[in-house]
C-alpha cells in the first residue's frame, strides 16, 4: 500500500511539473529604449515637514556590486 502510494505521488509530481512549464517557451523580454531615471525616494521619518527638493548639480555615481 504504502508502495503505490509513494509511486502515486510521485507520477503526480511529474505531472505537476509538466503542467507548470507550460504549451511553449517563455517569450523574449522587450528591452527598453531609454535607461531608467535616476530619482529621489523620499520616506516618511517623523511628523516634521518635508525638506525642499534639491536638485542634484551632476547626475549621482553607479555603483556595481559583483
Amino acid at each position: 500500500m504504502k508502495r503505490i502510494f509513494a509511486v502515486t505521488l510521485l507520477l503526480m509530481s511529474f505531472a505537476s511539473v509538466a503542467m507548470a512549464d507550460g504549451p511553449g517557451p517563455i517569450p523574449p523580454v522587450a528591452k527598453p529604449t531609454k535607461p531608467p531615471i535616476a530619482g529621489m525616494v523620499r520616506l516618511a521619518d517623523g511628523p516634521g515637514p518635508i525638506p525642499p527638493v534639491v536638485k542634484p548639480t551632476k547626475p549621482p555615481m553607479r555603483y556595481v556590486v559583483a
